[in-house]
């Protein structure tokens, strides 16, 4: 059981510092072939591991996967809410091992899948390396480096802060999306600065442990500019957390179609606005990689964008 072995002596070394010249490349489909046990010195068992940028700083398991690695629960529920839907998920702890190191992590496991066909969903900043590179295809002559900060707030994907006009908005990464996806309060702010036009077709975008929400496309009159990358299109959720934002004209247009949903309408008291968007492979055409930087709490763009 050489796999056994080698969990447990990369386990041995979780109370040492990380090694910060580690860096960590993700292949492209985002999965790895990994081992996940209870504690230290505990029977592991094969999983498969997805990490994207898109996923959770907290790893996130299926029940599945935490019952065979008998996963210890605290009694207290962890509880996420998509719009109107409301997972509730069950908090641990547990031993994870990937890429040749194991690493101790509190975990919430929920019925469905945070990402299909993986066992665990896990984002860059809750790996054990100094830096996690995403490559997303052939570096070109010309490229520049872009470097932003990233922020650990309540969302639970890895995101920079960004201005359209006034409003801070939230900034992700979502490489594997073909098209950049925002929220509703996003959306009808993207209406009032760049002349956003929303499309009548209805479609429906998979988010967390197999839950989908509605979106429509939305045109730009004016490209949305994140240091050099245009954004000409997207995809706006109709409706979302609640807050004093609604997208303009759609208030109750889908009730039909989805009768379970909440609009996003003045209910600031009981939820804010969440201004919110992920960047997909439209948006991140131009760029060959990115890496996360968790020493210096930063994402760094290698793209092909004119110099600012």
């Amino acid at each position: 059981m050489p796999g056994f072995f080698n969990f447990l002596a990369a386990a041995a070394l979780l109370q040492a510092a990380p090694d910060r010249a580690d860096l960590l490349d993700v292949p492209g489909d985002g999965m790895f072939d990994g081992m996940l046990a209870a504690a230290e010195g505990t029977p592991p068992v094969p999983v498969r591991i997805y990490v994207s940028p898109a996923m959770p700083h907290r790893p996130f398991l299926t029940a599945r996967a935490a019952s065979a690695a008998r996963l210890a629960p605290v009694p207290v529920p962890h509880v996420i809410r998509i719009g109107p839907v409301r997972l509730e998920g069950t908090p641990g702890t547990a031993m994870i091992s990937l890429g040749g190191r194991a690493f101790l992590r509190g975990i919430s496991w929920f019925e469905g899948a945070m990402a299909e066909g993986a066992d665990v969903a896990i984002g860059p900043q809750a790996l054990p390396w100094a830096r996690v590179r995403f490559t997303l295809r052939p570096a070109r002559p010309g490229e520049r480096r872009i470097s932003l900060p990233t922020v650990r707030e309540s969302l639970i994907a890895t995101v920079v802060r960004f201005r359209i006009g006034r409003q801070e908005v939230r900034l992700g990464f979502a490489p594997e999306r073909p098209t950049s996806v925002a929220t509703a309060a996003a959306g009808a702010l993207l209406v009032e600065t760049n002349g956003g036009t929303i499309g009548e077709t209805r479609e429906r975008i998979r988010l967390a442990t197999g839950v989908e929400r509605p979106v429509r496309p939305m045109q730009l009159a004016r490209p949305l500019v994140v240091e050099g990358l245009p954004i000409a299109s997207l995809v706006v959720r109709t409706r979302d957390f609640g807050g004093a934002t609604s997208l303009p004209g759609l208030e109750g247009a889908d009730d039909e179609a989805n009768s379970d949903e909440v609009v996003v309408t003045a209910r600031a008291a009981v939820s804010p606005a969440v201004y919110y968007i992920m960047l997909g492979a439209d948006a991140l055409a131009p760029c060959s990689s990115i890496t996360f930087d968790n020493e210096h709490r930063r994402v760094e763009l290698s793209c092909l964008v004119p110099d600012r």
